[in-house]
């Protein structure tokens, strides 16, 4: 009986020392691909600026200009080029402050500024 009882010892302390149980390495996991999404997400908040989202056209993600501002935190510079209240296609540049809450992976949109 005790051979077990130090048996799951052992086991339930590799386990935390090697799951990568702390919060804060978890956060990191979930905004590991921040870049990609950030520019995903502030495409989205963007066409919802838009008079006509269906044609948007957005400048693609290695031309936009991403800043890690913090965890989970950053601003989007980018263009989308998409059609005004007349039918003409303009080219707009957009700037977007954005978080992610990693525990929720819900995106939100700080500030969206149109040029």
């Amino acid at each position: 009986m005790p051979l077990l009882v130090a048996l799951v010892l052992v086991l339930a302390v590799g386990y935390c020392a090697f799951s990568g149980g702390s919060g804060e390495k978890s956060a990191k996991r979930a905004c590991s691909q921040g870049d990609t999404m950030s520019s995903i997400m502030a495409a989205n908040f963007v066409k919802r600026e838009l008079r006509s989202p269906s044609t948007a056209k957005f400048g693609s993600h290695n031309n936009a200009t991403i800043i890690d501002v913090e965890e989970c935190h950053y601003i989007v510079r980018n263009h989308v080029d998409a059609q005004n209240a007349f039918g003409a296609t303009v080219r707009q540049y957009f700037t977007v402050e954005i978080k992610k809450d990693p525990n929720s992976n819900n995106w939100r949109a700080i500030e969206v500024i149109m040029e």
